[in-house]
């Protein structure tokens, strides 16, 4: 719920209605909970960490500390928290994780 809610606010900070950010945000919450359903939690997602994307990455960082700069430590974890998950299930190798942790720890973190 937490982050369901956390991304209505940033979608609100991009005047987005509550009502729009629901209709946005629903089906990508359906469509995760389908996959936890028919694989459990043993399957990579496809998100820039499972990508190894790290222009993603550093968008993203770009765009909350432009528009949401008090979910930047929540994003932060997300993407320390998913590294290892994206290692065990060979999304990313040893390499590319190392690079994505020092990205996510070095990347945007003083104003320029």
């Amino acid at each position: 719920m937490l982050l369901f809610r956390t991304a209505v606010k940033m979608m609100k900070t991009m005047d987005i209605t509550v009502e729009q950010a629901i209709r946005v945000a629903l089906p990508m919450l359906r469509g995760t909970a389908n996959i936890i359903e028919t694989f459990g939690n043993s399957r990579p997602l496809t998100g820039p960490v499972d990508r190894g994307d790290d222009d993603t990455i550093k968008r993203h960082i770009d765009g909350l500390n432009r528009l949401c700069p008090g979910t930047l430590p929540l994003y932060r974890e997300l993407v320390r928290q998913n590294i290892p998950f994206a290692v065990e299930h060979n999304s990313i190798d040893q390499e590319k994780s190392e690079a994505l942790l020092a990205l996510i720890n070095e990347y945007g973190n003083h104003s320029e």
